[in-house]
């Protein structure tokens, strides 16, 4: 099965701006600067490789699934079935390794971080981002090739097993207002828990349905 094209299609979920706002905000927040390498594992349409592009950085992308070649468009993406072959970079290549929604894929997170972990060089940063199972569980399953759900803790863990330093998680807000007015999440947590469960509007569902952020240094 072809992911993107299945599940991941233009129908299914439209373009917007979103990943170029999102992009902007992490590299910032991350202290990336042009110029820094960064490799996105399950790059998807590569929306949010090309948002980190065009915050100077030096980008290349790998996914699995052979439609993610048609989104190039000049990024440096491959293909790399992970878990099966590793990563095609050398050791030591990036300052920073890059996932979102990727982890919750894998029955096996060990390939994931073990190849991550190699083609990061030393004092880099690995940064995953995946669904909250506390505020998402409702929901988690609406995906069937989600296979495995994550925690604050459990996430942490991972880092912590793997040996990345100063291990962060936190729980992440999907709306760029609330990036740039941090006191909006005072509201988000309010109204979260009577927000209904799939809703389509845009702020109670973010509100309610909330990623996990980790970051961590090799």
């Amino acid at each position: 099965m072809d992911y993107l094209q299945s599940v991941y299609n233009e129908n299914n979920k439209p373009r917007t701006g979103y990943p170029g706002l999102m992009t902007a905000h992490l590299a910032g927040r991350l202290g990336l600067a042009a110029g820094d390498t960064l490799l996105e594992i399950g790059c998807g349409r590569a929306e949010f490789l090309a948002g980190f592009a065009r915050a100077g950085l030096l980008v290349s992308g790998v996914d699995m699934c052979p439609s993610a070649l048609d989104h190039a468009e000049g990024l440096d993406i491959r293909l790399c079935a992970l878990g099966r072959e590793p990563l095609p970079f050398a050791d030591g290549t990036f300052d920073a390794v890059f996932s979102k929604s990727l982890l919750e894929h894998l029955p096996v997170p060990d390939d994931y971080m073990l190849e991550a972990l190699r083609v990061l060089k030393p004092g880099g940063l690995l940064v995953t981002m995946t669904p909250d199972w506390e505020s998402c569980h409702q929901t988690f399953y609406d995906d069937l090739t989600h296979v495995k759900p994550y925690t604050v803790i459990s996430l942490r863990r991972l880092y912590e097993i793997h040996g990345l330093k100063a291990a962060t998680v936190e729980k992440f807000i999907q709306l760029p207002v609330v990036w740039r007015h941090p006191a909006l999440k005072h509201i988000c947590r309010l109204i979260a828990p009577f927000v209904p469960v799939r809703t389509q509007l845009k702020f109670p569902r973010w509100s309610r349905e909330l990623m996990l952020l980790a970051i961590g240094r090799k």
